[in-house]
């Protein structure tokens, strides 16, 4: 579910990304304060008053920016005069123009030939200063190779960041984000089990008879629930994906999309309850076991805690997915046919 929903969201990006940055082109004066694109680029009369946020794959930035400007690129190349405080994390970055504040560069390969009033700060594999290079400010780098360094015009400090300091404030960040990261990932698992019983528990409530009927389904015949959800699952999101394709189609692709990734979400609901039904219908066959409230409950935790192990928990969530998938388009489709007939 995770990687199907970053697809797609990845995918509607790439497709509006393009159409903003040819409005950003053709609107210089847009109030907006980011900017993305394939290949962006701000001429040199344009005057940029906001602060800036930029991503794009080739950027160049040949016009004035007044305020504060973060550039995110594979290929970042500036020729412009820049008033305030600029960082840019770039593959590889040329750095030309006035810079009249401090200027920090993340990337692999760095390049600088501009004017630079403040302080500079480069971290990269490898750099390399131009002889026009001016720097007033001080220069603090961290590289693997630095060719020019003698020949480019420094006012201020030069001072080296080891590598291997540098990756040690890498190392503490990443412990840092990583706490934090265990954190949420661990209140986002319970929020989301949560999440997914409050559903069960609703959906029971408002259509009962076919959620007994899904149930019913992947009794019937669990291997052939678990086929027809494959099928659905491989054939949707090509289908959505050309129905998007289609000027006339994208409102269809769109609603077709997001009832796709609510019946994922929703599949798990069938295949939980059966689970736990066949568990207490092992261990207690009294009339008085019940008949959705803990075999719910039961089967979609045992799911949950069982996607948790290594290498085949993923898999064992997917197949019960799978046939919870199938078991929904069964019964909707005999649905379908029933009243038809």
């Amino acid at each position: 579910m995770k990687t199907l929903t970053s697809t797609l969201f990845c995918l509607l990006f790439i497709l509006f990304a393009a159409d903003d940055s040819r409005a950003f082109q053709d609107h210089p004066d847009s109030d907006a304060n980011w900017r993305t694109g394939i290949n962006l680029v701000i001429p040199q009369d344009e005057v940029v008053q906001e602060e800036l946020d930029i991503a794009g794959i080739n950027v160049e930035i040949n016009g004035t920016a007044q305020n504060n400007m973060n550039v995110v690129a594979v290929k970042a190349l500036t020729n412009g005069d820049f008033r305030k405080q600029v960082q840019i994390l770039a593959a590889d970055a040329k750095l030309g123009g006035t810079f009249a504040e401090s200027v920090t560069c993340y990337a692999a390969n760095a390049e600088l030939s501009g004017t630079f009033n403040g302080d500079v700060t480069v971290k990269a594999a490898r750099i390399t200063l131009d002889p026009a290079t001016v720097i007033m400010g001080d220069f603090n780098y961290s590289a693997a190779s630095i060719q020019g360094l003698d020949k480019a015009s420094i006012s201020g400090t030069v001072s080296e960041t080891p590598l291997d300091d540098a990756d040690q404030e890498w190392n503490t960040w990443r412990e840092d984000i990583g706490e934090v990261a265990a954190a949420a990932a661990v209140a986002g698992w319970i929020l989301s089990l949560a999440a997914i019983i409050v559903t069960g528990f609703i959906l029971r409530s408002l259509f009962p008879q076919q959620i007994e009927t899904a149930v019913t389904t992947i009794s019937a015949s669990p291997w052939a629930a678990v086929g027809i959800g494959f099928v659905v699952f491989v054939a949707t999101p090509p289908a959505i994906a050309i129905t998007l394709a289609t000027l006339v189609g994208i409102p269809l692709g769109l609603i077709a999309g997001m009832l796709f990734l609510i019946a994922l979400f929703i599949s798990q609901i069938f295949s939980g309850l059966w689970l736990g039904r066949k568990i207490t219908g092992r261990f207690r066959n009294d009339e008085t076991a019940p008949s959705f409230f803990w075999p719910f409950t039961l089967g979609i935790l045992l799911i949950w805690l069982v996607g948790l192990i290594p290498f085949i928990g993923w898999l064992v969530g997917f197949i019960f997915t799978l046939l919870g998938l199938g078991a929904l388009w069964l019964t909707l489709w005999h649905s379908i046919q029933t009243n038809r007939a």
